[in-house]
């Protein structure tokens, strides 16, 4: 019983450890600030924000339809098999 409750926390932590993350960049949501989180009830407002972020191999960062006139370094990458993604939602609606 020990060693099943055990395999069992031990692969919750590594599912947990290699999750990836969803976040969201909306300038015209009515709250985005880039002092919030990400999600997508509370987005970011800039694109800056996002590429500044502790993103991780595998996170996906949605952009919102809008116009980002601002100048982007992402400051992290992601791996072979695990790209850190931005992506217009829905295609083609964001200007950068």
């Amino acid at each position: 019983m020990k060693t099943r409750v055990l395999s069992v926390i031990v692969s919750l932590a590594f599912c947990s450890a290699t999750h990836a993350a969803t976040y969201y960049v909306d300038a015209a949501h009515a709250s985005a600030d880039d002092a919030n989180t990400g999600a997508e009830d509370s987005p970011w407002k800039t694109l800056g924000k996002a590429a500044a972020s502790e993103l991780k191999p595998g996170d996906v960062v949605i952009v919102k339809p809008g116009r980002y006139e601002e100048g982007v370094t992402i400051r992290h990458s992601g791996e072979a098999d695990k790209l850190v993604t931005f992506r217009a939602e829905p295609a083609r609606k964001a200007s950068v």
